[in-house]
């Protein structure tokens, strides 16, 4: 069985979205595939989120992943960040920014805990 994790990646900033899926090898043998990856400004590393068999997905767990013009680039399964309302952000109607959201009660037993 597989699952979607969170991966922290080594490698030249990603500035643009995979067109295409990264390979994920673990000991050299593929295990997984990126589905998406971009450059984290806040965490000053790229991050990704990787589908992997269990066998694979523990928090810290060492793979590798095939990033083009980089090459193979160490990567770290780490937790992904569950979002609150307050810190989903929504195009304003009236101006050409973007604004706090109202903050909501959201009911834990159903946010995504990763």
């Amino acid at each position: 069985t597989e699952r979607l994790v969170g991966l922290r990646m080594g490698g030249a900033p990603l500035t643009w979205y995979n067109a295409d899926f990264y390979p994920v090898r673990a000991a050299g043998a593929h295990v997984g595939y990126v589905t998406s990856a971009f450059y984290s400004p806040k965490l000053e590393t790229n991050i990704a989120l990787a589908m992997v068999p269990n066998a694979h997905n523990a928090l810290g767990t060492t793979l590798t992943v095939a990033l083009p013009g980089d090459g193979p680039v160490e990567a770290t399964v780490v937790a992904t960040a569950s979002l609150s309302a307050a810190d989903v952000r929504r195009p304003s109607s009236s101006r050409n920014h973007w604004i706090r959201a109202p903050a909501t009660k959201i009911d834990p037993s159903i946010a995504y805990t990763g």
